[in-house]
């Protein structure tokens, strides 16, 4: 029974750091102030969020998680990507080559 339960926590600390970097691509693009650099970062990121979270879902179901704390921990995590534009926006403010590094990084 623990260990299963541990397959859901460790699911959930790959979801945070992932959501995070996922912040930090959306406000570095959107520092941009450019359409060309923001539309695509956010499409790539809607498009595998949508089965990713699909995934974590099964996941913690799996890991003895009920409906109810599948949903709390699931949008805690994501609004960790808030704090991710946050500081990709301040980041990505200070200019056009750190822009690039963060989404070469994040991609």
């Amino acid at each position: 029974m623990r260990g299963k339960r541990t397959a859901g926590y460790l699911n959930l600390i790959s979801s945070f750091i992932h959501n995070f970097f996922d912040g930090f691509a959306i406000g570095a693009a959107f520092a941009s102030k450019s359409s060309i650099t923001y539309i695509p970062v956010i499409i790539a990121i809607f498009a595998h969020e949508i089965p990713r979270e699909m995934g974590d879902v099964g996941i913690l179901m799996k890991s003895n998680f009920d409906g109810c704390q599948t949903i709390f921990w699931n949008a805690i995590i994501n609004t960790v990507s808030m704090v991710g534009v946050v500081v990709g926006l301040g980041i990505g403010s200070i200019g056009e080559a750190v822009q690039i590094y963060i989404l070469t990084f994040v991609a």
